[in-house]
């Protein structure tokens, strides 16, 4: 989870070498931006935009080892 994951750049990254990934980023700006990143590559590393402290981070499965950024 790269929370505040801007460009998307170590999400990105993490899912190319085979984890599970996601970025909470709050800018709306760059989520777009992330997502025009998922459609062009094919590599979903989950763009999500949402304020970090306010989400709800059981909705993700997490039940396998983390990897946290923060």
């Amino acid at each position: 989870i790269d929370i505040g994951s801007g460009d998307g750049r170590i999400a990105y990254c993490a899912k190319v070498t085979g984890l599970q990934s996601y970025g909470i980023e709050i800018d709306e700006n760059l989520v777009s931006l992330e997502k025009k990143i998922v459609l062009n590559t094919k590599i979903d590393f989950k763009p999500m935009m949402a304020d970090a402290t306010q989400f709800d981070y059981t909705s993700i499965d997490l039940s396998l080892e983390s990897f946290l950024i923060i």
